[in-house]
Parts: C-alpha cells; sequence; structure tokens
C-alpha cells in the first residue's frame, strides 16, 4: 500500500469560506464565514512517475456534521474507490470571512456515508517530494479570500521576509484547537529558526488570491497558510 506523509497531504488542501460565489458587497450587511466547519477526503492514484489525488470536500453542502464524519470507514473508502492512499482531512475551519473558488460547473459530487462532498481538484504531487512543515508547496486552484477590516489574522513570517497567512485551522493533530488559540499559537509551535508568528486586527479589508496556483504550508499542527 502506498502512502505520502501527512505533512505533505496537507499542504495541498484546499478550504472553505462562508460565501461560494461573489465577494460581498461592502455596502450591503455582511455575515462573516470565518469559523465555518468542513472536511476533505483526498483520494491518491498512480499516474506515472506523479500521483495524483482527487480533493472531494464538504464546504458547498454541509458543516461536516461530528456523528457521520466520524462514522466514515477510511479502510472501507479507499478499497471501494481503490485508491493508493486515502487522507481524511479534517474537521477544518475556515479563517476568511467570505471567500469563492472557481469550480467547473461539471465538477461531480457524491456521497461518502451520509456526507455529500464535491471534488474540487485534481492535485499531482511528486511522491519523492515532502516539503514538511513550514515547506512550501504549490496548489494549483482559483481562489480568492476576503479578510474584512476589524478581523485577527495570523501570520507566520520566515527568515527571508515572505510572508504566509494562515486560512485554515485544523482540528485532527491537536483536537483541542480552538479558534481562541490562536493569537498564542506561537507558544504550542515549534517554530524553525528565524521564523516569528504573530497576530493582529485589520483595519482595512484585505484580499488573499490565487490566479491558478497558490504557495502554502502548514505548520506542524497542519493549520494552512498561504503565501500573501
Amino acid at each position: 500500500m502506498y502512502r505520502l506523509s501527512s505533512a505533505l497531504l496537507s499542504a495541498f488542501i484546499l478550504v472553505g469560506c462562508g460565501d461560494n460565489g461573489n465577494a460581498a458587497d461592502p455596502a450591503e450587511v455582511r455575515e462573516s464565514g470565518r469559523g465555518n466547519r468542513y472536511c476533505e477526503i483526498l483520494l491518491g492514484y498512480r499516474e506515472g512517475a506523479l500521483i495524483q489525488a482527487e480533493v472531494w470536500g464538504t464546504q458547498v453542502f454541509s458543516t461536516c456534521p461530528e456523528e457521520e464524519w466520524g462514522a466514515l470507514d477510511p479502510d472501507s473508502i479507499q478499497a471501494e474507490y481503490e485508491a493508493i492512499f486515502i487522507r481524511m482531512n479534517g474537521p477544518r475551519y475556515s479563517l476568511g470571512d467570505s471567500g469563492r473558488f472557481d469550480i467547473p460547473e461539471d465538477a461531480p459530487s457524491r456521497f461518502y456515508g451520509g456526507i455529500e462532498m464535491k471534488q474540487f481538484a485534481v492535485l499531482e504531487l511528486d511522491p519523492t517530494a515532502d516539503a514538511g512543515p513550514y515547506g512550501e508547496s504549490t496548489v494549483r486552484r482559483d481562489s480568492y479570500f476576503e479578510y474584512w477590516a476589524g478581523s485577527e489574522i495570523y501570520e507566520l513570517t520566515a527568515p527571508d521576509g515572505e510572508v504566509y497567512r494562515m486560512i485554515s485551522m485544523a482540528l485532527y493533530v491537536d483536537t483541542t484547537l480552538s479558534l481562541a488559540d490562536l493569537p498564542t499559537l506561537d507558544e504550542r509551535l515549534a517554530l524553525p529558526d528565524g521564523w516569528t508568528y504573530r497576530s493582529r486586527v485589520l483595519e482595512a479589508d484585505s484580499v488573499l488570491s490565487a490566479d491558478g496556483e497558490a504557495v502554502v504550508l502548514t505548520d506542524e499542527l497542519s493549520n494552512t497558510y498561504q503565501r500573501l
């Protein structure tokens, strides 16, 4: 059975925000999607020297009910779809206030147990490359995430000055983690030499977008960050 490390797989997740359509009009009353819960299943297949990973997510259907998610049997799902690996990527919580993905209209959907999911992407992974925590990976996607004025955001800064904003909080490595823990998350992280973590409150709306690809990384708790 072929397996990829959790660090590599979690680096390629897609995140869900409150709005999968157009960004909200600033003149309208806005309802933030921050803290929306979702889950994903990644199914891997060999394609030549690479591994293709299908990403199936609950983002447009549900908040991934805990009972239904906990009832899923990963081994049975992997066998049913003849995948060489499976990654149960969730639950997760989105950190953006609003956002969207450009998803093809004919993107397939299916039920895993009682949970309906849509296929958001097919990712090409190099099985010989494992970026690990704080190592960059590239996700091929078109996405647009808004962080609104007054929202608290969380960022990593690398020794070379590159900044990475948290887009998704994971709750399956440290099951006790909560949104309230994020301002002081650096107390739980083993940051590499020269790296810093900070929280700050935005004074104006901020957009984090990807046109074709996004550079992302994870910390050791599988929280995901996108490079600004």
